[in-house]
């Protein structure tokens, strides 16, 4: 993401996530690689898990004019954010667009828990340029994902998400590494390490 927000000319980057185990391992993920990136991190600014009003920290990010703002949290929660940003003048919007006359243009960041496909019907207006990190959506997949996400809703019903998908990968990579000879919980450990991620 943070990459991704480079290429747009992002050099001033800020997070905006919970006071919680995940909230601070999505903060210092973040930084390190904002500061990877060659980008600034010039604010962070945390809310109580569970929170539902965000004008005071959306006021505050304002004020530090982030180029790109990182929302660590759930789709529910970044439908209350985005409306809260842009009425504190922060307007996400698509790379190259410009600004609102009074506000400040940016591209918001976020992550696969973040992504929700009602989000385009309840929040779209306030996430046109946002980047979010999906690892796997079944509407859009492709190739062996799309053979997979219609197994799955032919045996299931439905369609699968993220979690789903990696359940899957890593059944058929244990099981590549048995039907291969692993035997033993070393064995199969080697062989796992020997795998690549294609």
């Amino acid at each position: 993401l943070v990459a991704r927000a480079r290429t747009r000319g992002a050099t001033r980057f800020a997070v905006l996530g919970p006071t919680s185990g995940f909230g601070d391992a999505m903060r210092a993920s973040y930084s390190r690689a904002v500061s990877a990136q060659g980008g600034e991190l010039v604010a962070t600014q945390s809310y109580a898990p569970g929170a539902t009003s965000f004008g005071r920290e959306a006021a505050a990010l304002r004020t530090a004019a982030p180029d790109a703002v990182f929302v660590a949290d759930a789709a529910r929660t970044l439908a209350l954010v985005a409306p809260a940003l842009a009425a504190a003048g922060l307007a996400c919007l698509p790379a190259g667009s410009s600004g609102p006359r009074d506000g400040r243009a940016f591209t918001l960041l976020a992550p696969g828990l973040a992504f929700d496909p009602s989000l385009a019907r309840t929040s779209g207006r306030y996430l046109q340029g946002a980047l979010f990190a999906v690892p796997f959506h079944a509407a859009t997949s492709t190739g062996a994902g799309r053979v997979f996400a219609d197994a799955y809703a032919q045996q299931l019903g439905g369609e699968p998400d993220a979690f789903a998908a990696f359940a899957y990968d890593a059944y058929r990579l244990v099981r590549g590494a048995v039907d291969g000879g692993a035997r033993t919980r070393p064995a199969l450990a080697a062989r796992l390490a020997g795998f690549s991620a294609d």
